[in-house]
C-alpha cells in the first residue's frame, strides 16, 4: 500500500526548465538479410473452462515444462511468424536478443479455424487465409524491440537477430547455462504457461553480415 499525501507548494517553488521537440525523434529504419533464414511459425492460444473463466494461455500449444522446441544457433537470423489465435493482444517479449517487426497481416480466423483456407497461400489468393497484403510496422515499432504487441487476428513478424544487434557475438558465452525464455509480458499470461524456454546452441560462424 503506498499513500500519497498532497500539500501546497512553497512560495519559492518553481518548475525545473524543460523543452519538448517539436516533432518524435523516430527510430531509423533498419534492414537486415533474411535470405537462407529459418522460418518458424508460431500461435497464440488461450482457453477457459466454458464459463469463459480461463485456464490457460499457450505458446505453440505448448506448456512451460513441455520438452524445449526453440534452439536457435547463434550469430543467425530467423523469422519468427507469430499466429495471434486470441481476442487478446499480447506483448510478445524475447530475452537476450533484439528484433525487429517486419510486418502485420490480418487473417480470417473463422475459415482458418475450420481449415478452409492456408497460411501458405499467398494475398490475395481465394484459397489464402490473409484478408489484406502485409501492412508496415506501426511507427512504435520502428527500430530495434525485446517486445513488441501481437494483436488479434493478425500474424505479426519478427526478423531475429542471435547476435548482438551490431551483427557480432556477443562477450559472452551465451550457449552455457540453462538457456533463456520468451513470452506474453501479461503477468497472468505468463503466470500460466505462455512461456516457453529457448536455447542457444553454438554455431561456427562469430559474425553476421
Amino acid at each position: 500500500m503506498l499513500k500519497f499525501n498532497v500539500v501546497a507548494a512553497p512560495e519559492n517553488s518553481t518548475l525545473p526548465p524543460f523543452d519538448l521537440p517539436a516533432t518524435q525523434v523516430l527510430s531509423p529504419m533498419v534492414n537486415i538479410s533474411t535470405d537462407g533464414a529459418i522460418v518458424r511459425r508460431m500461435t497464440l492460444t488461450e482457453y477457459d473452462d466454458g464459463n469463459e473463466n480461463p485456464t490457460g494461455s499457450l505458446l505453440n500449444g505448448l506448456r512451460w515444462r513441455d520438452p524445449l522446441t526453440e534452439t536457435p544457433e547463434l550469430n543467425t537470423t530467423e523469422v519468427w511468424e507469430i499466429i495471434n489465435l486470441t481476442e487478446d493482444a499480447h506483448p510478445i517479449h524475447l530475452h537476450l536478443v533484439s528484433f525487429l517487426v517486419k510486418s502485420q497481416q490480418a487473417f480470417d480466423a473463422v475459415r482458418q479455424t475450420a481449415y478452409n483456407c492456408s497460411f501458405y497461400v499467398a494475398y490475395p489468393d481465394p484459397m489464402s487465409c490473409f484478408t489484406e497484403p502485409p501492412q508496415e510496422p506501426e511507427l512504435h515499432h520502428l527500430g530495434w524491440k525485446d517486445t513488441a504487441t501481437v494483436y488479434p487476428g493478425k500474424i505479426t513478424k519478427f526478423v531475429v537477430r542471435w547476435a548482438t544487434q551490431s551483427g557480432h557475438q556477443f562477450s559472452f558465452d551465451a550457449t552455457s547455462g540453462p538457456g533463456y525464455v520468451w513470452h506474453c509480458h501479461i503477468l497472468d499470461h505468463e503466470d500460466n504457461d505462455m512461456m516457453r524456454p529457448l536455447k542457444m546452441m553454438a554455431a561456427n560462424s562469430t559474425q553476421l553480415p
